[in-house]
């Protein structure tokens, strides 16, 4: 249903998530592809 409303699936391989983690570690892949963990030690 989803994918026939127009979204995209996601894999991981064979890692599974916990739910407790799989945002966070959501959020980091983002973050990464997105180049927001480049900045230095006094960007907050």
């Amino acid at each position: 249903m989803a994918v026939a409303a127009g979204f995209v699936g996601v894999r991981l391989g064979p890692r599974v998530l916990r739910t407790e983690t799989a945002g966070l570690a959501a959020l980091a892949a983002i973050q990464c592809l997105w180049g927001d963990f480049g900045g230095g030690a006094g960007d907050v």
